[in-house]
């Protein structure tokens, strides 16, 4: 059955969904802390709404829209960056 799936699963086409991207925050202790939920809530409030949320203990990667790119780095940079 495994191989008869694969061999299935072979015929498939892959595709590249290109209106996507991706914005991250980057610093020391951020796995504990508030700043991704503060991040999340800051661009939820500017109508700009992740569709994944990846976190690592020096980075907060956020998967938006393409057509948000500016928007979101904007926002992130205003609030995070001093």
């Amino acid at each position: 059955a495994v191989g008869r799936w694969c061999k299935e699963k072979k015929k498939a086409t892959p595709s590249l969904d290109t209106n996507w991207a991706t914005v991250t925050l980057t610093g020391r202790g951020l796995v504990n802390s508030q700043v991704a939920f503060e991040a999340s809530r800051l661009l939820i409030e500017n109508k700009i709404n992740p569709e994944a949320l990846i976190n690592t203990p020096l980075s907060i990667t956020f998967v938006i829209a393409k057509d948000q790119v500016q928007k979101a780095s904007q926002k992130i940079h205003e609030k995070f960056v001093h």
